[in-house]
């Protein structure tokens, strides 16, 4: 015999209890009897709080709302600004590149604002053509001198600073508009170009003798015949170019970067006008600035939240059809309305705890409320599931004493393993993430105060007013005929089972656990988890900041063409050396200076590497100062005399800005080179120009502090470095929280399932939803980032919910594995396929979204959904009947009631309509186990 010390709980005496077992004890071991204790313990401690919300709904209702509206107030009250900059949410915050950022920006101020405008022509054709007459190319050099004139007279005003920004107010970085174009050949004239006689031979004259490299054919048209750079002149070009650049004041305080909204508005204006103006003839404007591109990221976010009330309103519509029936009285239609405002009540709350815990807000957070709405609704599904399974019990306590004792466990391990699942996403270093699992939790434990609390207090009176006879909806009527179907005379029959009801709780169980059913739900479940394993190792891991623009917007068409024309993506890197030990006079340093260039290039992922001060520098010495130098060496004496020299030109004033002096040596220089060909290959390329720079010490060495930490020069920095850091860490954080979750859950279900072989199986479940999740995101064109990190941390929390109900109704059956595995989805399976359809039906409103954070959630979402429900509600059955573990036995509690209530009871489990080829055998004198426990 197991003797177990109980304790005080809920209604628990502090005492020694024995658990009693008509069975020999060679057939229940410790662990076993211990498992049913637990089991016993939390069945009794919901049975005694359905008995206190039955005795007192009205203090269940009201005091979680207030509370909920309580915390609410925080938010209202402060409504924090949602942080928006990527860089603050989707990169690792320990990453090296933010010190190294900060470096740049104080040291180096923000890089200026580059826009480009594109000029070409919607069939393809060229708008240079060699071979066509003067009037042909003619038109398309006026359609750029029209958008030239366009920016030229766009004018705003910024409300905040009083700024107005023109395009001359800005285009000004050294004293000089810095625009690139053709039309700096005409002078920015339109009377030249339109009295020129033949502008291609123009063209080609200047190419030939330019020497301004900003001017070279590649840097002002797209698409061009020969493309060489050997041959300066051109034959056809397919897109026109112009480059300028603005001065940007963006700044950063308190670690908090502010943007140039003055900026902004113009270029989100200009584009605007660019776009809409009619005044082109021959070719199409396609402008990509900065502002309208922030502007397309930020309002695509923005419009999909509309989208959240058409998903609240959609589930209740649904709820409603589901929970209701053809009689006026036995429905419970309100319940689905009242269960959606437990959840508004419930997200409220989550918003105030996260003003009032400090917690950073973010738009990603809205992701969350389409979470709620699918667990809350499945939580109130599984309670009136028991509910409706329990209508033989007249009392109305006993009877939400005994529909929370059944439902309580599992609703229970379904929040608990949500929670631990988001807990596990906490400890990340991408903010995203964080920021989403720390709501998220917050909410899952709102909801599911609320569903043991306010739900289950209106369900309190729902019971009353059923039992009274009135209507659902309007409480205050009393059908005349109240055992009448709606609009009928004919008598309605409240246990018998509707359409769902008929298809997973009859048709289903009887087809899939069927011998042949069986082999083919396996049968099928190797072979998606065999596929998905395989096309989980092909998911690319890719981050660009573009896919955040709607897939409408027509800036996309204006990055596609600067991608299309320009060969690919490339990368301005910079390379920033520090104060050298040695000193820059010194002939090893020098070296270094040339050698660290060289390496660089050799990389296969830089092209060259300009805007060079070195080099630059070397080569005027070498042309100036030739007599002074030793051995091709500027001498240690002369270095900085001869540099301030170089400087003081009007021709090198550019290169003052990539060199920092400080007491008159250089404590910071930087060199800029170009990378291409590195998409889906970022950490290659950040790894690789690391390594080289490493190599070469003697060119910094030193630390410098900054409060994100040291950046140790030299240094290779790009902004983009921020987001390829987080790829570096993303597959092995997120493996680590998905491992993390797993193992909260294995613990928790062993725990509240009380039995090892089901947490077990959960697990095994759990892992095949990951899987078949990770490899079907190959097949919905997503890759891994930090976005569908968030979306793969909710897989661990929805994944399991299926298979604990079904799992949790299994061990509380009694019979053969196949009879309790069909009395399980009789008893449940219309409550989670109600709950899974819950949860996808506000999320289905997302496949409208525009935003790459909703579009991610809506196709990541719908899979965990899908083979959530497949593996739990078909795949387990199945296990079950073939290895699932011994059931529960009936706490002496819920066998105190009389026989006949009890063997309807157990009647109910079978169902109150059996199908028809089925008989339903009432059990024999109870011989299974009883644990007695000992209320207060």
């Amino acid at each position: 015999m197991c003797t177990i010390v109980s304790f005080s709980v809920a209604g628990f005496s502090t005492s020694t209890m024995t658990i009693k077992t008509d069975t020999d004890d060679t057939n229940a071991n410790c662990l076993t009897r211990i498992s049913h204790w637990i089991d016993a313990q939390l069945n009794y401690m919901y049975y005694r709080l359905g008995k206190l919300v039955a005795r007192r709904p009205l203090v269940f209702i009201i005091v979680p709302a207030i509370i909920m509206i309580g915390f609410g107030m925080a938010f209202v009250l402060d409504v924090p600004t949602p942080e928006e900059d990527p860089e603050d949410l989707y990169t690792p915050q320990d990453s090296v590149s933010f010190a190294e950022r900060i470096v740049i920006e104080e040291q180096f101020g923000f890089e200026p604002a580059f826009n480009s405008l594109i000029m070409n022509k919607a069939d393809s054709d060229f708008v240079l053509d060699i071979s066509r007459n003067n009037d042909f190319n003619k038109k398309s050099l006026l359609d750029l001198m029209t958008a030239y004139e366009i920016l030229q007279n766009v004018t705003t005003t910024n409300n905040a600073t009083g700024e107005t920004v023109t395009y001359e107010s800005r285009c000004n970085i050294t004293g000089v508009c810095l625009e690139f174009s053709v039309l700096d050949f005409f002078n920015y004239n339109r009377t030249i170009i339109e009295n020129d006689n033949d502008v291609m031979q123009t063209i080609n004259n200047k190419l030939t003798t330019n020497m301004n490299p900003t001017l070279a054919k590649a840097s002002i048209f797209g698409g061009m015949t020969p493309e060489n750079s050997t041959t300066p002149t051109i034959a056809f070009v397919e897109a026109l170019y112009l480059r300028f650049i603005f001065t940007n004041l963006e700044e950063r305080v308190n670690n908090t970067r502010v943007f140039d909204e003055a900026r902004a508005e113009w270029e989100l204006e200009a584009a605007t006008v660019l776009r809409e103006s009619e005044d082109f003839v021959a070719t199409q404007a396609l402008p990509f600035f900065g502002g309208d591109f922030s502007d397309a990221a930020t309002s695509a976010i923005s419009g999909d939240t509309s989208l959240i009330p058409i998903g609240y309103i959609f589930l209740v519509v649904y709820a409603v059809w589901a929970l209701s029936t053809r009689n006026y009285v036995y429905s419970y239609g309100s319940m689905a309305a009242l269960s959606v405002v437990a959840i508004g009540f419930a997200i409220v709350g989550m918003l105030g705890l996260g003003q009032i815990f400090g917690i950073e807000y973010s738009f990603v957070v809205q992701a969350a409320f389409f979470l709620l709405m699918g667990l809350g609704v499945d939580d109130t599904f599984v309670i009136l599931g028991s509910h409706s399974h329990l209508s033989h019990i007249k009392d109305v306590e006993e009877r939400m004493g005994q529909t929370l004792a059944s439902s309580g466990v599992s609703i229970t391990i379904t929040s608990i393993t949500s929670t631990f699942a988001f807990a596990a996403g906490v400890i990340t270093s991408l903010p995203a993430i964080r920021i989403f699992c720390l709501y998220s939790l917050m909410g899952i434990l709102c909801t599911f105060i609320l569903q043991i609390t306010f739900v289950l207090g209106c369900l309190v009176l729902t019971t009353r007013r059923e039992q009274a006879k009135r209507a659902d909806w309007l409480c205050c009527i009393k059908p005349s005929e109240p055992e009448a179907k709606c609009c009928s005379s004919e008598k309605f029959d409240e246990n018998a089972p509707d359409i769902l009801d008929q298809i997973f709780g009859i048709w289903m169980p009887k087809y899939i656990l069927h011998p042949a059913g069986k082999f083919v739900v396996l049968l099928i479940a190797v072979v998606l988890t065999a596929t998905a394993a395989y096309y989980a190792t092909q998911v690319p891991t890719d981050f660009n900041i573009v896919l955040f623009i709607p897939k409408e917007h027509p800036i996309l068409n204006s990055y596609a063409a600067l991608l299309d024309y320009s060969g690919g993506e490339t990368l301005t890197l910079d390379l920033v050396t520090g104060a050298s030990e040695l000193g820059y006079g010194a002939n090893e340093t020098q070296d270094a200076l040339t050698d660290v260039v060289t390496d660089l290039v050799d990389n296969e992922f830089i092209l060259y590497c300009a805007n060079n001060w070195w080099l630059a520098f070397l080569g005027w010495a070498q042309t100036n100062k030739a007599a002074e130098l030793v051995g091709g060496y500027i001498p240690d004496a002369k270095f900085y005399p001869f540099l301030t020299e170089f400087l003081a030109e009007p021709a090198n004033t550019g290169y003052a800005r990539q060199i920092v002096l400080e007491a008159g040596e250089i404590a910071l220089a930087r060199i800029e080179c170009e990378a291409a060909d590195f998409r889906a290959r970022e950490v290659e390329l950040v790894d690789s120009v690391r390594a080289v720079v490493a190599n070469y010490t003697i060119l910094g060495g030193s630390n410098v502090t900054t409060d994100r930490g040291d950046a140790v020069t030299p240094f290779m920095y790009n902004e983009n470095f921020l987001f390829f850091d987080g790829y570096a860490v993303i597959k092995t954080e997120t493996l680590r929280n998905v491992l993390i979750a797993a193992v909260a859950v294995l613990v928790i279900t062993l725990l509240l399932l009380a039995n090892v072989g089901s947490a077990l199986i959960l697990l095994c479940m759990l892992a095949l939803v990951d899987v078949n999740v990770l490899g079907f995101m190959y097949y919905v064109d997503l890759d891994f980032n930090s976005v569908t990190a968030v979306n793969l941390v909710v897989a661990v929390g929805l994944a399991i919910d299926a298979s604990v109900h079904i799992a949790h109704a299994f061990l509380a059956s009694h019979g053969t594995r196949d009879e309790r595995a069909k009395k399980a989805l009789r008893k449940l399976g219309k409550s989670v396929f109600s709950g899974t359809f819950s949860t996808f039906i506000p999320l289905a409103v997302l496949g409208a979204a525009q935003s790459y954070i909703f579009t991610v959630f809506f196709k990541l979402l719908s899979i965990i959904l899908f083979f959530a429900f497949f593996f739990g509600a078909m795949v387990l059955p199945v296990v079950l009947s073939m290895i699932g573990p011994a059931p529960y036995p009936v706490p002496e509690f819920m066998s105190s009631s009389s026989s006949s209530d009890l063997k309807a009871k157990q009647a109910g489990e079978d169902w109150k309509a059996a199908p028809s080829d089925e008989v339903v055998d009432l059990p024999e004198e109870q011989t299974d186990e009883v644990i007695q426990l000992q209320p207060v």
